[in-house]
């Protein structure tokens, strides 16, 4: 008798997910398509830029900050901003925005505004990455803090850098690492004082560079109170110091290419971060749904198909 194949259920199942999870993946690494030929996009774009009716409702209050969004599109286009904040003048206030700053954002009026005050907000993460691709607009590269903020440092030279967030012993650590690295370390604090104290700490202190470890949104709520300064660069750094210290440990290369670099963290840490990642992820996903613009439909059926792929 010739040989039959023994289709189990979870041979089935692999089968059928197959369609989904190729279709995600080309959908994710397709260029982003121009303005012209394809009417969506301009209205897409057109609708987020358009100013909200209604600024103080959580879903107008998301649609500014998207609109606040700096993409960097490419590795030459990052070259060309660490280049211009090594030699700009002017004092900037930069944070990240990522799918548990949205959720604040929708969940806080003030926490919204304090986002809106920083000068430049960089997308950070796969849930802004989706949602973005929804629009048909390209998400560019992942801005991520960790990753960016020692490239930010070493671009601004022999600054003098101040580091206020997380506490001791691994504010100490982070800090005589950078030492090692020939950055000037001028002051640290932990985070845990009022808000207004750190803008006195730092009147008295000559930095040219201010790193804020408080997590969000304290850290973005002290950035707009601190005083920018000429040439002083204000970084709402999150859980970088932690990194720098070894307090949690950085993901393996391949979950940080494939964006699972935020499952990674769930895993060492569930009971904090389960509320964030699972239930917030899933919460961002549905806010972010009916932004204008956006396609509920196109942007469900994204998350699963990913999901798909790296279960697979």
């Amino acid at each position: 008798m010739p040989h039959r194949k023994n289709f189990g259920p979870a041979s089935l199942v692999a089968r059928s997910l197959r369609a989904p999870a190729v279709r995600l993946a080309d959908w994710l690494t397709e260029p982003p398509q121009e303005a012209g030929p394809d009417a969506r996009l301009d209205r897409a774009r057109a609708a987020l830029s358009r100013p909200s009716r209604e600024p103080d409702q959580p879903i107008g209050r998301v649609a500014i900050l998207f609109r606040k969004l700096h993409i960097v599109p490419d590795e030459a286009a990052l070259a060309r901003l660490l280049d211009d904040l090594a030699e700009s003048p002017a004092g900037l206030r930069i944070g990240f925005l990522n799918a548990h700053a949205i959720n604040l954002a929708w969940r806080d009026s003030e926490a919204a505004r304090a986002f809106c005050d920083l000068d430049l907000l960089l997308r950070d993460g796969i849930g802004m990455k989706i949602a973005l691709r929804a629009m048909k607009l390209d998400p560019g590269l992942n801005m991520n803090g960790t990753d960016l903020i020692p490239r930010i440092l070493k671009a601004r030279g022999h600054d003098r850098v101040a580091i206020y967030g997380t506490e001791d012993p691994w504010l100490s650590r982070a800090a005589d690492r950078l030492r090692t690295q020939g950055v000037q370390i001028v002051d640290t604090r932990h985070g845990f004082d009022p808000e207004g104290h750190y803008a006195e700490r730092l009147a008295r202190t000559p930095a040219d560079v201010v790193l804020l470890a408080m997590g969000m949104p304290k850290q973005e709520r002290v950035a707009a109170g601190l005083p920018a300064g000429e040439r002083r660069l204000i970084l709402c750094g999150g859980a970088i110091v932690d990194f720098m210290a070894g307090r949690v440990p950085r993901a393996p290369a391949w979950m940080q290419r494939g964006n699972l670099e935020w499952l990674f963290r769930l895993w060492c840490e569930p009971v904090r971060l389960f509320d964030r990642y699972v239930i917030g992820n899933a919460a961002f996903l549905v806010r972010t749904a009916f932004l204008p613009g956006r396609r509920p439909a196109r942007m469900t059926l994204a998350l699963l198909d990913w999901i798909v792929a790296k279960l697979r």
